[in-house]
This record gives structure tokens, C-alpha cells and sequence, in this order.
């Protein structure tokens, strides 16, 4: 009767040993999970659907071995635990799961509670690049597992327009400085070389209608008034002489 009592406790113990885990993941994700059994190196193993009946059954792992059914895959360490890993994860997967170890008397079981997430997509709007003055560039939307933002959609639309009449507002003002600008250097430029032609030419006194006093003539054309003064001083001379 001792032996007896005492064999229920160890398989009392044994059934307890059963931890619960709880796992949240984002659909299309994947998750990877390790069950651990006591006493149960040599024991064949496999992972189930609540209620766990035969026909729960996903996949079954045999003790150091591998294992693999569809997007399930386990893998038996042969220490008494193993490792699930689920991939491309759907909304439908979220469920109660069970680890479970294949005993003689009394299967023990680990309890799983996963849920799956809806994944939500996230569009940023376009960036605004710029080499001296922006200019709109439409960049592919990048995505995230974050979720659907239709805000984010309008707020693209409305951006991706007032960038462009900024730009096309920067563009005018653009060429308007440069035609200008343009203008005033050609006009300092005329300016520069016909006041450093004036002052280089040679200043000649020209007298205009000046008029032998003597003679009573008037000089046309018009002569320098050097030349003029030497003309009447070689007419002086010749009536001294």
C-alpha cells in the first residue's frame, strides 16, 4: 500500500509539471516555443488543438528526432523537451494548443494559449527631395505590420499637392531672380567700360566759331585752339617781316 501511495504522488507530480504558456504573434508572423517534460527523455511526443483528441493531433515527434506537418514543425532535444515552431501565421490559429508527452499510465501536457493579431499596413507619405530648391519626388509607399492607415493615404495626396505648387512657386521666383540679376550685371558691366573709355580718350579744347579778330573770318571747320594760336602767330610775323 506504501508503494502504491508513494507512485501516485510521482504521477501526481509528474501531471503537474505541465507549465502554461501564453503567446501573442501578428498574423503572417511565425512564433517558436519550448516545451519541457520531466521523466520523459525517451517518450514520444506531440502537439495538439484543445480538446486533443486523435484527430487534434498536428504533428508527432519521436525522442531526438524532427518533425514536420504543413506550417508546424517540432523538434525533440531528447531531454524530455522540444521545440514547436509555427510559420506564416493566420487569424485562425489563434487556439488553445497542447505540448504533449506519451506516458504508459497518464499523458502530461503542456497548455498553450496563442493568439494571432491583425496585421494592419502603414503608408508613409511621399518624401520631398531637394538640390537647390525642392522638388516632389513620388517614392514607393513603404509598408509595415502595423496596420491600414487611411488617414495616412489622404494626408499623401494632400502633401504630394502643395509641394508641387510649392515648387512650381519656387521655380518662377527662381528664374525671375536670375533674369534680374542678369539685367543689372549686364547694365554695371556697360557702365564700367564706357566710363574707362571716356577717361582714357585724349581731351581736345576745340574752339567753335572763334573768330580772327584781324581778319574778321570765321574758322569752320572748327580747329584746335593750340593750331589756331600758332596760325596767327605765324601772321603776325609775316606782317612784321
Amino acid at each position: 500500500m506504501k508503494t502504491i501511495s508513494v507512485f501516485c504522488f510521482l504521477n501526481t507530480v509528474i501531471l503537474t509539471l505541465g507549465a502554461e504558456i501564453n503567446i501573442e504573434a501578428t498574423e503572417g508572423g511565425q512564433v517558436s516555443f519550448k516545451c519541457s517534460h520531466k521523466l520523459a527523455s525517451n517518450n514520444m511526443k506531440y502537439f495538439c488543438k484543445d480538446p486533443c483528441k486523435a484527430e487534434d493531433i498536428r504533428v508527432t515527434v519521436s525522442p531526438g528526432e524532427t518533425a514536420n506537418s504543413g506550417r508546424i514543425n517540432l523538434l525533440d532535444y531528447g531531454d524530455g523537451s522540444f521545440t514547436v515552431n509555427i510559420t506564416n501565421l493566420q487569424m485562425s490559429d489563434s487556439h488553445v494548443y497542447w505540448c504533449t508527452v506519451i506516458r504508459s499510465l497518464h499523458n502530461t501536457y503542456t497548455s498553450i494559449n496563442l493568439t494571432v493579431l491583425k496585421a494592419f499596413k502603414a503608408t508613409f507619405p511621399p518624401t520631398v527631395s531637394s538640390s537647390w530648391f525642392p522638388n516632389v519626388t513620388n517614392s514607393t509607399p513603404m509598408t509595415t505590420s502595423m496596420g491600414t492607415n487611411t488617414t495616412g493615404n489622404i494626408l499623401k495626396e494632400k502633401k504630394g499637392t502643395t509641394a508641387k505648387d510649392i515648387s512650381i512657386n519656387l521655380s518662377t521666383m527662381l528664374y525671375a531672380a536670375a533674369g534680374t540679376t542678369a539685367t543689372l550685371i549686364i547694365f554695371l558691366l556697360a557702365t564700367y567700360f564706357r566710363n574707362r573709355r571716356g577717361a582714357s580718350k585724349p581731351q581736345l579744347h576745340v574752339c567753335l566759331d572763334k573768330i580772327d579778330s584781324r581778319n574778321k573770318v570765321r574758322m569752320s571747320p572748327p580747329i584746335t585752339c593750340n593750331l589756331l594760336e600758332q596760325q596767327t602767330r605765324s601772321k603776325q610775323q609775316t606782317n612784321v617781316s
